[in-house]
């Protein structure tokens, strides 16, 4: 059974979590603070998630396709996990930390999406591998009633949007795919609406990917702070990161789903195949850009970027680009909850891998 051995508070992130070295069967709760600044730009994404709809495990003979039937008798209404958005993690097993959409269940069974790498049995996941069914943040459940986020009277000239990262185009520095608003009521319904879209009306349900990051732009003329509070992911995390065309750089939008500060030796990306050491420190292949969420703009650049050395030229190991001689950056706690990174692949042949990071407070063992 996976325990919590250390879970460090930090100012961005203020855990209310389960005693220390002691084992938990449901996910212990936290919560996190994020401030908009005014005429700024920030970084967002959400560690904690919402309160699980069913913990259990895959049954015998449980897997069919893309369906699991769980052990024993769920009890489930029939498309209860898609009259809501819902997905899926597993806890344990070779797909543990990644997630799924649920397109479908049955009173005893789930069906998930197709991510392009086989059924599920191909992929590795077997009778007796744990599994969460978590509600998606949305925009109304994220920012309840607007609660928390820059409320605008004017859908026409909005005070504050949150925009979506790109994650469907080929190529680097891109646009931002989507924005929405909160409007307060004053000229229709209140709720969320998408820019430029409003005539497709209330935006409330959006789902929210949990590996995704979001930039709030705040041009309400104050500061505007959000409390989030949820559950602490008790499992590892894993991503897809996809280069989508042959021969072109990627840059892939991305946030991981721990709620304590990660350095780059812990979060295992030096080793994942999701990611190309560089021989060359003066010219890097795959890249990790952090969002600069301290500096007061819009639209501003990434902040700082780092490349894992090979040690053809020197030692192995992780360097800030424009900073080498600072040495050796594993211990640097680059990976902060609740913000957002990209990762910059190196052009390449298309191809997706994944990803997977073992969670710094919890005993793999």
């Amino acid at each position: 059974m996976k325990k919590i051995t250390t879970l460090a508070v930090t100012a961005a992130s203020l855990l209310l979590a389960a005693p220390l070295l002691t084992a938990v069967t449901t996910d212990p709760v936290g919560a996190q603070k994020h401030t908009f600044k005014d005429g700024s730009d920030t970084a967002i994404s959400a560690p904690l998630h919402s309160s699980a709809a069913f913990v259990g495990v895959v049954g015998t003979s449980g897997l069919s396709g893309f369906t699991i039937t769980p052990s024993g008798t769920p009890g489930w209404a029939a498309n209860q996990f898609t009259d809501s958005p819902h997905y899926i993690i597993f806890t344990s097993g070779t797909r543990e930390g990644l997630f799924y959409t649920v397109t479908a269940n049955t009173t005893d069974s789930i069906t998930v999406e197709d991510i392009g790498d086989g059924d599920l049995a191909t992929q590795g996941i077997v009778d007796g591998d744990g599994f969460t069914v978590i509600p998606f943040w949305t925009l109304n459940t994220l920012f309840p009633d607007g609660e928390g986020f820059i409320v605008s009277s004017d859908v026409f000239n909005p005070d504050g949007v949150i925009f979506f990262t790109n994650s469907g185009t080929s190529g680097v520095n891109l646009p931002f795919d989507s924005s929405y608003l909160y409007h307060d009521g004053s000229q229709g319904a209140a709720g969320w609406y998408k820019v430029g879209s409003l005539g497709d009306g209330l935006q409330n349900d959006l789902p929210l990917p949990p590996d995704a990051y979001y930039v709030v732009r705040n041009n309400s003329g104050a500061d505007v702070e959000m409390v989030l509070a949820g559950s602490v992911q008790m499992a590892n995390f894993a991503t897809i990161v996809s280069r989508l065309e042959d021969g072109s750089s990627q840059d892939v939008f991305i946030a991981n789903s721990f709620p304590v500060a990660t350095t780059l030796a812990e979060s295992g990306l030096a080793t994942s195949p999701a990611f190309t050491p560089s021989p060359d420190v003066f010219n890097p292949l795959d890249v990790v850009f952090v969002f600069d969420n301290d500096t007061v703009g819009i639209n501003k650049p990434l902040g700082s970027s780092y490349l894992y050395h090979d040690g053809s030229q020197g030692a192995a190991g992780w360097y800030q680009i424009g900073n080498l001689g600072a040495g050796l950056q594993d211990d640097v706690e680059v990976f902060q909850p609740g913000q957002g990174f990209v990762i910059r692949k190196a052009a390449g042949l298309a191809e997706s891998e994944i990803w997977m990071a073992q969670a710094p407070y919890l005993d793999n063992s």
